[in-house]
C-alpha cells in the first residue's frame, strides 16, 4: 500500500497522492482515531495536498469542497495522536516512522511542540543508540534550539557532519536550516579536519569546499592552509583511481603538416578523439597580419556567424546526467564534457599557431598589437589605442602578469572610446578601479536578443527539450527526442496525441508558435520557432544577423518572449569571462587576472604556461569582438544603424 504524501505543488505524483486520499478520507469514520504514527503523518500530508488546492478532474467543485472539509476536520485526530507521544515512546515511535515521512515526523514533532514532553537525556540517548540523520532536525528551528547541546554534541563525534555543515555555508541545499548555536566556530574547524581524514570522505564535498567562497567566514573559519590539506587529499584520491581504475580515453589535439587533406584545415573526429590539422603551405602563403586574425574565425571557430563567442558553457549541451550529477554550490561556473573539450581543442590550436608563428618570426603579441595601434587607426580612424608588448626574451611569467594587466587596459580604453569618442588617456590614469565586464558598452544599441519570462521558458522547453514527453507519438513508429525534431521530419495531426500532450500543444497554439490546417494536421510558425531554438541553444542571438526573420523578432517582442540589451559581450561571454578572470560571480572561478595582477600566480611555471594561453585566448576573443562593432557600424553607417 502506497500512503498518500505531497512534495511539491508541481510533484507529478500529486494526482496518485489524491486518489489515495479519497480512499482514506473515506475510511476515516467521525471521532476516528489514528493508530499509528504513520497514519497521523498520511493525514497531515492529506490536508497539505488540499491545502494547495489540488484535485482531480473528475471531481466537482462541491465533492472537493466536502474533501477538503473533511481533510481540516482531522486536525483534531492528528493533534490527539500527537499527544501521546511523549518521553517513554518517543524513541519507538520515531523507529516505527515509514521512510517517506521522516522529514514530516520532525516537522509535526515541532508543530505539536512535543520536545516539551521528550527530555534531554532521551534525546541525547535517540541520537547516541539511533544515529539518525540529522538533516531533517536541523531544518527545525525550534527543536534545535531546545537540544542546541545534545545535537552539538552529535555533530561533533561524526564527521559526516561537515557534509551539513558545507551544505549551509556553501548554499548547496535550498531548504532551511538550523545550526546549534552551541557549536563553536573551532568545533567546526575540527569536524571539517577530521572529516578529510577520514575513510569515508565524499570527495565530491571537498571539491565544493575548494570551489566555495567560505574562507573568511568567521562562523566556519576555514583557512588556506586547510583548503590545501582538503586539496591534497582530492589530488590523492584521484591519482589512486587513475592508476586502479579503468576510465575513458579520450584525446584533443592540433597539428601543422603538409599532408591536410584540405586546402586551409580541417577538423576529424574519431570516437571520443578530436583531432585538428592545418595546411602547413597554406598559411605559409598567408601570413599578413588581417588573415592571421581572421584564422581565429574562419579557421579555428573561436567564434560562429553571428560573432558569438564559442567558449562559454551552454546548459542545453550538458546532459541531465551531467546537470545533476555531484554536488554543485549556486555559484559555481556550470559545465559538462563538451565545454571541457572544447576548451582543449582551442588551447591546442593556439598553442601550435603560435609556435608555427613563431618559427616564421612573428610573435602573435605582435599581431594583436597590430590590431590595436595601428589597424584600428588606419581602418577606423581610432587614435591612442595603446597595447605594449613584453620584449621576445621575457619570461612566461612576466608575459602572462602583462597580458593579464592589458587585457583590463583593453577593456578601459574601449569603454572611454564608446563613451566619448576618443581614449583620454589622462583620464585613464584617474580610473583605478578594474573595469566590471558586464558594464563595458557597445557601440550600437539594441546589439543582443535574450529570451524573457516564465513563458518563454515554458515555450522553450515544450518544444526543445527531450523532459517534455511531446516528441513522442505512437503513429510514427519511432520516439523523437523532442517535438521540434519531431515537427521537422514528420507531418502529425492534433489527434496523434495523447491528451495530456494535447494540453501542452494547446498551449503552444494559443501563443501563434503553432498552428492547426483544415485537416488538424500541426503546422510550426517556423521562423519564430526557429529564433527560439537559437536562443536555447546558445542563450544569446546578436541583432542584424537575421535580416529574413525581422517581423518574426517583432512578434516575439510584443509577446514579451524576448528583451534586448547592449554591451560589448553577451551575458554567456560575460559569464565565461567573469569564471576566468575573477572571482566577481563565480566561486569556482581559475581567477586569472586576480593572480596574476594581485601576485598570487603558481610558480610552477607549467601551470604559467597553461594559464598564459587562456589570457591569449581571452584577448583574442576581445579583438574579434571589437573589431565586429566597428565592422558592423562601418557597414550599417549609411542605413543609421550606427550609434544609438
Amino acid at each position: 500500500m502506497k500512503r498518500a504524501k505531497y512534495f511539491s505543488d508541481d510533484d507529478w505524483s500529486i494526482g496518485r497522492a489524491l486518489e489515495r486520499a479519497e480512499k482514506v478520507l473515506a475510511e476515516y469514520e467521525s471521532g476516528a482515531q489514528c493508530s499509528d504514527i504513520n497514519s497521523a503523518l498520511e493525514l497531515y500530508n492529506i490536508q497539505k495536498l488540499f491545502q494547495i488546492r489540488a484535485k482531480l478532474p473528475d471531481w466537482s467543485e462541491e465533492y472537493f469542497r466536502q474533501l477538503t472539509q473533511k481533510a481540516t476536520g482531522h486536525t483534531s485526530t492528528i493533534g490527539a495522536f500527537w499527544k501521546t507521544v511523549e518521553d517513554k515512546n518517543f524513541i519507538e515511535t520515531c523507529k516505527n516512522t515509514e521512510k517517506l515521512y521522516r522529514d514530516n515526523f520532525w516537522e509535526e514533532f515541532e508543530r505539536h511542540k512535543t520536545y516539551r514532553r521528550v527530555s534531554k537525556e532521551t534525546f541525547r540517548f535517540f541520537l547516541k543508540t539511533q544515529k539518525p540523520l540529522i538533516t531533517y532536525i536541523l531544518r527545525q528551528k525550534e527543536v534545535v534550539r531546545e537540544y542546541g547541546q545534545e545535537l552539538a554534541e552529535h555533530m561533533l563525534d561524526d564527521p559526516q557532519s561537515v557534509e551539513l555543515l558545507l551544505d549551509y555555508y556553501l548554499g548547496l541545499d535550498k531548504a532551511p536550516c538550523f545550526l546549534p548555536n552551541e557549536l563553536s566556530a573551532e568545533q567546526k574547524v575540527q569536524i571539517l579536519e577530521k572529516y578529510i581524514s577520514s575513510d569515508d570522505c565524499n570527495m565530491n564535498y571537498l571539491q565544493s569546499l575548494l570551489n566555495g567562497r567560505i574562507t573568511n567566514n568567521k562562523e566556519f573559519p576555514v583557512t588556506p592552509r586547510l583548503k590545501q590539506r582538503a586539496q591534497k587529499r582530492l589530488d590523492a584520491f584521484w591519482k589512486n583511481h587513475f592508476e586502479t581504475h579503468q576510465g575513458v580515453e579520450t584525446s584533443v589535439g592540433a597539428e601543422f603538416t603538409p599532408d591536410c587533406p584540405v586546402e586551409a584545415g580541417c577538423l576529424s573526429r574519431k570516437g571520443t578523439d578530436l583531432c585538428a590539422q592545418y595546411n602547413t603551405s597554406w598559411f605559409l602563403e598567408n601570413l599578413d597580419y588581417p588573415t592571421l586574425l581572421n584564422n581565429f574565425i574562419y579557421l579555428f571557430g573561436y567564434v560562429d556567424f553571428q560573432f558569438r563567442s564559442e567558449f562559454p558553457a551552454i546548459s542545453s549541451e550538458m546532459s541531465e546526467m551531467e546537470k545533476n550529477i555531484g554536488i554543485r554550490g549556486p555559484k559555481e561556473y556550470r559545465y559538462g564534457c563538451a565545454f571541457e573539450q572544447r576548451s582543449l581543442l582551442f588551447s591546442a590550436q593556439l598553442v601550435v599557431y603560435a609556435n608555427f608563428l613563431k618559427w616564421q618570426g612573428i610573435a602573435i603579441e605582435d599581431v594583436f598589437q597590430w590590431f590595436f595601434e595601428t589597424y584600428l587607426k588606419e581602418e577606423f580612424g581610432v587614435e591612442n589605442f595603446s597595447f605594449p608588448v613584453c620584449s621576445p626574451e621575457a619570461s612566461i611569467l612576466e608575459k602572462a602578469k602583462m597580458m593579464a594587466t592589458e587585457i583590463e587596459r583593453v577593456f578601459k580604453q574601449y569603454k572611454l572610446y564608446c563613451e566619448d569618442g576618443k581614449i583620454d588617456h589622462e583620464l585613464l590614469e584617474l580610473e583605478t578601479c578594474s573595469e566590471k565586464i558586464d558594464r563595458i558598452p557597445s557601440l550600437r544599441g539594441n546589439k543582443y536578443i535574450y529570451t524573457t519570462g516564465d513563458e518563454s521558458a515554458t515555450a522553450q522547453f515544450l518544444l526543445f527539450s527531450n523532459q517534455s514527453v511531446l516528441g513522442m507519438v505512437e503513429s510514427c513508429g519511432h520516439e523523437y527526442e523532442t517535438l521540434y525534431e519531431l515537427l521537422r521530419k514528420e507531418t502529425v495531426h492534433l489527434e496523434d496525441f495523447a491528451d495530456f500532450q494535447k494540453r501542452d500543444l494547446q498551449w503552444l497554439i494559443q501563443r501563434n508558435l503553432l498552428a492547426t490546417d483544415p485537416i488538424g494536421a500541426i503546422i510550426p510558425a517556423w521562423k519564430k520557432v526557429r529564433l527560439l531554438k537559437d536562443l536555447y541553444d546558445k542563450g544569446v542571438i546578436v541583432n542584424g544577423y537575421y535580416s529574413d526573420c525581422n517581423a518574426a523578432l517583432e512578434e516575439l517582442q510584443r509577446q514579451g518572449f524576448i528583451r534586448c540589451e547592449s554591451s560589448l559581450f553577451s551575458v554567456p561571454e560575460q559569464q565565461y569571462l567573469n569564471f576566468m578572470l575573477n572571482q566577481a560571480e563565480y566561486s569556482n572561478g581559475h581567477q586569472l587576472r586576480n593572480k596574476y595582477v594581485h601576485g598570487s600566480y603558481p610558480l610552477d611555471e607549467t601551470k604559467q604556461q597553461q594559464d598564459y594561453i587562456e589570457l591569449l585566448k581571452i584577448m583574442v576573443l576581445i579583438i574579434i569582438k571589437i573589431n565586429e562593432e566597428f565592422c558592423f557600424r562601418e557597414d550599417h553607417h549609411e542605413q543609421g544603424e550606427g550609434n544609438s
